[in-house]
């Protein structure tokens, strides 16, 4: 389950140099199967927190971040692998056209009175 993770956490960006370390702990609980990447959801999460974070910090765009950094079609993940196309550029354009990243909506999901998913 922690190498899924571990392996997916990045896989959003592309990022030439980078060392994941993941440790996973044995309880006293059922493990999972059947379940495709189990652990990257999580990780999806906890990344693109970090990523909201950083990009508050230094004041930057979000959308404009994401897509500067994105993985692409021949990206090398963090583990080895070569991406074929797997369009998170497109899928980030579209939001950015979107009426969801209005300057209004932006604010009111800054504030916290909205319930959608801003990037």
């Amino acid at each position: 389950m922690v190498a899924s993770g571990a392996k997916c956490i990045f896989a959003s960006y592309e990022i030439p140099n980078a060392k994941i370390e993941a440790i996973g702990v044995h309880v006293n609980k059922p493990s999972t199967a059947a379940y495709r990447a189990p652990g990257a959801t999580n990780a999806a999460f906890a990344s693109e927190t970090i990523v909201d974070e950083i990009c508050t910090t230094l004041k930057i765009d979000p959308v404009e971040f994401r897509l500067q950094n994105a993985s692409k079609e021949g990206t090398r993940r963090v583990d080895g692998p070569i991406f074929p196309k797997i369009g998170c550029v497109e899928v980030l354009g579209g939001y950015k056209k979107s009426s969801s990243l209005s300057s209004s909506s932006r604010k009111k999901c800054r504030t916290g009175s909205c319930n959608r998913l801003l990037v």
